[in-house]
C-alpha cells in the first residue's frame, strides 16, 4: 500500500469517527426520550394510567378535568371494547430547540386488540421537554399541526410529522 494510500484512509476514518462523534454530541437527549416514551408506553399496556398522565402536558391533564378525572377517562376504556396489547417507540428524531423547549417527533407502533382481532397502527409523537430535556411528555400529533399549533403554540413549524400510514388488520 502506497503512502498516498495509508493518507487516504486515515483521514477517511478520522472524518468518520469526528461524524459519528458530532452526533453522538449534538443530540444527547435521544436515550432519555426513548426511556421516557417507553415508560408512557408501557404504562399504557399494564393500564397504569397514574404513570401516564406524567407525560401529558398539564394543559392536556387539566383539560381533561384534572389527574383523577383524565385517569377515569383512560379507564373507560377506548371504543369498541379495544385494548392495547403493544405498544412500541421508535428511534427519536434529532431535537430542536424552539421557544424555550427542547423537541422531537417518535413513530408510535400500536397494536390494537378488539375481541380477537389485532389492528396495527403507526402514528407521529411529539416530544417535548421544557426543563432543558430532564423531563418529556408527548402528544399524539394525529391532529392537523395548525389544531396542534392553537392548543400548544411553541410547538416548532421545523419538526416533521409524517402522514400516518393506513391501519392494518393483522388477524
Amino acid at each position: 500500500m502506497n503512502r498516498n494510500t495509508s493518507l487516504l484512509i486515515l483521514l477517511f476514518t478520522l472524518n468518520t469517527l469526528t461524524a459519528i462523534g458530532q452526533s453522538i454530541q449534538l443530540d444527547p437527549f435521544k436515550n432519555r426520550i426513548k426511556k421516557s416514551a417507553e415508560k408512557m408506553a408501557h404504562a399504557y399496556e399494564v393500564k397504569d394510567y397514574k404513570t401516564v398522565i406524567k407525560y401529558f402536558d398539564t394543559q392536556m391533564v387539566t383539560a381533561l378535568g384534572g389527574k383523577k378525572k383524565a385517569i377515569g377517562f383512560f379507564k373507560k376504556g377506548l371504543p369498541g371494547g379495544a385494548e392495547i396489547y403493544r405498544f412500541e417507540i421508535d428511534t427519536p428524531s434529532n431535537t430542536i430547540v424552539s421557544q424555550g423547549t427542547v423537541q422531537c417527533t417518535l413513530i408510535e407502533t400500536i397494536t390494537l386488540q378488539i375481541k380477537d382481532a389485532f389492528i396495527l397502527t403507526k402514528s407521529t409523537l411529539i416530544g417535548i421537554s421544557k426543563d432543558g430535556g430532564k423531563n418529556w411528555f408527548f402528544i399524539d400529533a394525529a391532529r392537523p399541526i395548525k389544531e396542534l399549533k392553537c392548543r400548544f403554540p411553541y410547538i416548532s413549524d421545523r419538526l416533521i410529522i409524517a402522514p400516518d400510514p393506513p391501519i392494518i388488520r393483522l388477524r
